[in-house]
Order: structure tokens, then sequence, then C-alpha cells
């Protein structure tokens, strides 16, 4: 089901987050209200709802005592989450840009946009897309494809039929097939 956030305000500063769960065969049925199926308070480090794929929940955070962002992966069913071995910190970062199934081998998988600060030139040789399979225990995988840094600063993705697409103002559509993990 699509997912959506609300933001319970006291003033101007944020108090929680509420993740819905958004069916809209209920939406014509009085009796059906919107539930949150998750509500994260401010006090927490989470911050933001990353990305969302089968009711899997990818949210960021801020580690108060190193201050740099981390992400975690959330089953809100099962009130389990485990940490991502992502970077995000002085001299890399990895920016989320979808979550989604993989068919062929059942797995759910994150695509991810590494970028370097630029301190040791050789580092970014390693720049570009790489795919984190989540539960498999291994290091992303580094695909390239260094044209994709302009969906870094683009808020949200779409996975349709199989692909997930992104439209950056005033551009063309990009699109990458998730069974062959390739951008077209």
């Amino acid at each position: 089901l699509p997912l959506l956030c609300g933001y319970n305000f006291v003033g101007d500063k944020v108090e929680s987050l509420y993740i819905i769960p958004f069916d809209h065969r209920a939406a014509g049925q009085i009796q059906h209200q919107l539930q949150p199926v998750a509500r994260l308070e401010q006090a927490s480090d989470f911050h933001l709802l990353e990305a969302c794929c089968d009711g899997l929940l990818v949210l960021s955070f801020r580690n108060t005592s190193t201050s740099d962002w981390r992400f975690s992966v959330c089953n809100p069913a099962t009130r389990q989450y485990a940490l991502l071995p992502l970077a995000y910190g002085s001299n890399v970062q990895d920016s989320l840009l979808g979550m989604y199934p993989h068919i062929p081998t059942g797995d759910y998988r994150l695509l991810t946009y590494r970028m370097h600060d630029g301190r040791l030139p050789e580092a970014a040789t390693q720049d570009g897309c790489y795919i984190f399979t989540l539960g498999f225990g291994q290091p992303p995988t580094h695909i390239g494809f260094l044209d994709a840094e302009l969906l870094t600063y683009i808020i949200g993705f779409l996975l349709f039929r199989g692909s997930l697409h992104w439209h950056p103002l005033g551009g063309m559509i990009m699109v990458f097939d998730t069974t062959t993990e390739l951008f077209w």
C-alpha cells in the first residue's frame, strides 16, 4: 500500500512523525479511518521516512554521538529494525535513490549513490551508483553511472512496472530497470 507521512506540530516544532498506509479500497468507507502503523517521536534520533516497499520502511536518523546520518530498515508488522551499513559521514555519503524487490532473486534492494568529498582523489573513482541487498551481509555492489548524481537532489521516486522512475526538474525522466539493474 502507498504510505503517507504526517507530522504532528506543536507550534513551529515537529513533535512526531506518523507513518500511515493508504488503502484506496477503503477510502470511501466511513468506518475505515486512516490509522498510523508507526509513530516516531522527535525526541528519538529518527528523522525521515526515506523509502518503503511492500511494508518495509527505510528511515534515516542522526547519530548524536558522531553527528552523522545513518539508515535503518524497519518492519512495522514485526516491530523489528536493523541498522544498514551505508556510509554517511564526513568524507563519504550514500544517498538513497530507491528501494525495490529484485524479482529474479526475491531480495529487496536499495539503489544508492555514493559520493566522496574530494579530499582523496583516488576515492572519487568509487563514486557512482551502488546496489545494496537487504539481509545479504555483503557490501554494496558498485554499478557506476556517474550521471545519476543529479538524482540525489530529487525527493522521491516511483516504482512502476518493475522500474524505478525519477523526473528531474526541467529534464527527461530517468528509469532504472530493477530486473537487469541498468539505467535506460
